[in-house]
């Protein structure tokens, strides 16, 4: 039977293309003339409001798109050519936002047979399965929690961040800043989950200057009478602990330049452009220090595991392991878990089968408010 639950994703509020992130209880939009365009003053909007009749609007309408790297769906590639996203409702309750709508893939080819009436060809046409969501957002908060239903492994969160963008008149859009789970959640899902077998690996490179690493060696063994658990949790505990580091503030907009004058539209449009360029050269230097500490995290994991399992064997393995898994598994869900895992990748299983809106709310909504005030400070550049 199906597994189900939901998943929970940091997110931002944008309007448009621009980067600086609004207060979703507070969103600023210009004033525009009466031949629209922009002049110098705003004024306030509740995104909360705006994406409720957003998609009031939108309801009953198909929206189609590609496939992205985002999505995870169980239907692979001969069968789909994109996804589709139907709105079938949106509620607001203080700073919460419900969402039901429909989503699946748009067939690529198929039939769909029907007993007693004439076969149905599902070439480009969607097949839509009923999802719901969840938003929590406080009035002054640049970072708001999106928990989506998950189905098994598939999870459309990306066909729901664009159906809102492309229901939105003035394309508000949400940008995904991270998925998340409480560590409280992960610890609670190791500590009752029993170890399968450990993994071991080894990655080389080729002599001729070859840059992908080549899988060449991999042995599975159990692990019996060694504590495999509590090194799993330390990989977690590192994780949280990265996690939880202030994030760097976002660089201010300069608005004079050095002789005082006030920058013109287009010194700020330069601006802007050195400051992503900047943010964007400084992340790929962070991600690269990030995979090297990594890797050589899960070098010493591999090491210090093998001696713990092997010290009291006759066999001898003479092989330098370059990663390792533990998998585990708590009689609802299995997980392979190395020390690159990233641990807030984590679904909240609710039931084996499909279960009332009031229990998909309820649960989702208390995952949500215990991770709201952390999630302002969190460290989500990863």
């Amino acid at each position: 039977m199906t597994q189900y639950g939901y998943r929970v994703f940091a997110v931002s509020l944008h309007e448009n293309r621009k980067f600086e992130p609004q207060q979703f209880g507070k969103a600023k939009r210009p004033i525009l003339t009466d031949d629209g365009k922009p002049t110098s003053g705003s004024y306030e909007t509740d995104y909360r409001d705006v994406v409720v009749t957003d998609v009031e609007a939108a309801a009953g309408r198909a929206l189609t798109f590609g496939i992205s790297e985002e999505d995870d769906d169980e239907t692979g590639a001969a069968q789909a050519k994109g996804m589709a996203i139907r709105f079938v409702g949106a509620k607001r309750s203080g700073d919460l936002v419900e969402f039901r709508f429909e989503q699946g893939v748009r067939n690529a080819d198929g039939t769909l047979l029907i007993e007693g009436a004439e076969d149905i060809d599902l070439k480009d046409k969607p097949t839509l399965h009923p999802y719901r969501a969840l938003l929590l957002a406080g009035d002054a908060h640049t970072r708001a929690l999106l928990a989506v239903e998950a189905r098994g492994r598939s999870c459309p969160v990306d066909a729901v961040i664009r159906g809102l963008k492309n229901s939105s008149g003035v394309q508000w859009r949400l940008q995904v800043l991270g998925h998340l789970a409480s560590e409280a959640a992960m610890n609670e899902f190791i500590r009752n989950a029993t170890v399968g077998r450990v993994v071991f690996d080894r990655y080389t490179y080729a002599g001729d200057g070859e840059k992908s690493p080549r899988h060449d060696v991999s042995m599975s063994v159990t692990a019996e009478g060694v504590d495999v658990k509590s090194e799993v949790s330390n990989w977690a505990e590192s994780f949280f602990e990265r996690l939880k580091r202030q994030s760097d503030p976002d660089p201010e907009l300069p608005t004079f330049d050095s002789n005082g004058n006030k920058f013109t539209k287009k010194q700020l449009a330069a601006a802007r452009k050195q400051i992503r360029a900047e943010r964007k050269a400084a992340n790929a230097s962070a991600e690269k220090a990030r995979r090297e500490a990594a890797q050589t995290t899960s070098e010493a994991a591999a090491a210090g595991l093998k001696q713990d399992i092997f010290v009291s064997r006759d066999e001898v393995v003479d092989v330098d392991f370059t990663d390792v898994a533990v998998e585990l598994d708590d009689g609802v869900i299995k997980k392979r878990i190395t020390p690159k895992t990233d641990f807030g990748r984590f679904t909240y299983v609710i039931g084996r089968g499909r279960v009332s809106d009031e229990a998909f709310f309820s649960s989702a909504e208390k995952t949500l408010r215990g991770l709201i005030g952390a999630v302002q400070s969190l460290n989500l550049k990863r």
